[in-house]
């Protein structure tokens, strides 16, 4: 019984570690306007909003999309705000503000565990900030 116990919490500790990298590479990502990183992360299909323009779109679509968007704001800095997790670390959040050339933007990310034990962006909004 001990050494089940063991393997699980290892087991949890592991995947709780794997999302954790990942988060960070996420945030990286955007701190870096990496859109091939980015939608790297991405689920094969995902809700991606820009302002009111929001639509569920496949992983090459987001990458393409989120070119655009870097390309034409170069961004500045990115500080992640909040972070969270629900239903036992299956879904987490965070929010961040990016601060391009241009304007400043509220960031949200929403993410489910991938089966490696990583995450799947399935949410990814880019808002004005107020």
């Amino acid at each position: 019984m001990r050494l089940l116990s063991t393997i699980l919490l290892l087991a949890l500790g592991l995947s709780l570690s794997a999302q954790a990298s990942s988060r960070d590479d996420i945030i990286t990502a955007i701190k870096s306007a990496d859109a091939a990183a980015l939608s790297s992360y991405a689920a094969k299909e995902l809700a991606l909003c820009f302002y009111d323009d929001e639509d569920i779109v496949s992983r090459q679509v987001a990458k393409t999309k989120l070119a655009t968007f870097f390309e034409t704001r170069p961004v500045k800095s990115f500080q992640l705000r909040h972070n969270g997790g629900s239903d036992g670390n299956k879904s987490n959040y965070f929010v961040g503000n990016l601060v391009t050339a241009e304007k400043k933007y509220r960031v949200f990310v929403y993410t489910e565990a991938a089966q490696n034990g990583g995450l799947l962006i399935k949410e990814l909004r880019f808002e004005k900030a107020l």
